[in-house]
C-alpha cells in the first residue's frame, strides 16, 4: 500500500467516524429531549438512563453506517478536488481504477465493522434496547412492533414478524438455537400468545426441526 493510498484511507476513515459521531450526538440529543417527560414520570436514575444509551447507540450507528459511507465518499472527494489532488495524481501517472483501489480498500474496512455491528452486537444490546421501550417509553394500549430480532440467550435467536401488545400476540414466530455457530434446532409457529394467568407464552400451530446434515421434522402441531 502506497503513501497516496493510506492518505486517501486515512481521509476517508476520519470523515466517516467524524459524520457518524456528529449525527449519533445530534438524534441522540433529539431522543433524549423528547423522553425527557417519560424519564421524569418513571423517576429514572441517571445511570439507568446512561445505560439504556449505550445500548441504544450502536442500533442508530447500524441504521447510519450506509448513508455516513456515502457521504465520507463525497466529502472526501469534493476536498481533494478542489485541492486539485486528483488531477495531481491523474497526471502523475496514477490510472483512474487505481485511484478507485483507495476508496474500494476504505470501503471495506467499514463494510467489516458493519458485519460485526450488526452480527453480534446490535442483537445483544437490542434486547435491552426493546425491553427498555416497552418498560418506560411505549404505551403499553398502543405498543405494535413489525421484525423484531432478539436474542434470548447466549445460542438462541428469536425472530416475530409482527407483535401486538393489546393482544399480547407475536405472529409468524421462529426460534433458533446454534451450537458452535451451526444451526441445530429451529421451531416455527403461526403465532404465539402471552397466558396472562399462566405467566407463560403459547405456541400455536409450530413445527419443530433439527437439524444433523439435512432438516428432519420432529414435531408438528
Amino acid at each position: 500500500m502506497k503513501i497516496l493510498d493510506r492518505y486517501i484511507i486515512k481521509q476517508m476513515l476520519a470523515a466517516f467516524f467524524y459524520v457518524v459521531i456528529i449525527l449519533m450526538v445530534i438524534i441522540t440529543i433529539i431522543d433524549v429531549t423528547e423522553n425527557m417527560d417519560k424519564f421524569s414520570e418513571h423517576h429514572l436514575s441517571t445511570g439507568t438512563i446512561f445505560i439504556h444509551y449505550l445500548t441504544f447507540i450502536p442500533w442508530i450507528a447500524g441504521m447510519l453506517i450506509p448513508i455516513t459511507a456515502f457521504i465520507a465518499v463525497v466529502v472526501v472527494t469534493s476536498m481533494m478536488a478542489s485541492r486539485t489532488e486528483i488531477i495531481a495524481m491523474l497526471s502523475g501517472g496514477m490510472s483512474f481504477r487505481r485511484f478507485l483501489f483507495s476508496y474500494f480498500t476504505g470501503a471495506s474496512v467499514i463494510a467489516v465493522m458493519s458485519f460485526f455491528l450488526n452480527g453480534w452486537i446490535i442483537p445483544k444490546s437490542n434486547r435491552e434496547l426493546l425491553d427498555f421501550k416497552m418498560r418506560y417509553l411505549q404505551s403499553r394500549t398502543s405498543f405494535d412492533h413489525r421484525n423484531m430480532h432478539m436474542q434470548a440467550l447466549p445460542d438462541v435467536y428469536l425472530f416475530l414478524q409482527n407483535y401486538n401488545n393489546q393482544t399480547h400476540t407475536g405472529y409468524q414466530f421462529t426460534m433458533e438455537r446454534f451450537k458452535k455457530d451451526r444451526l441445530t434446532e429451529k421451531i416455527t409457529a403461526e403465532y404465539i400468545q402471552w397466558d396472562t394467568l399462566k405467566k407463560k407464552w403459547a405456541v400455536h400451530q409450530w413445527t419443530k426441526r433439527r437439524v444433523d446434515t439435512l432438516f428432519s421434522l420432529a414435531g408438528v402441531a
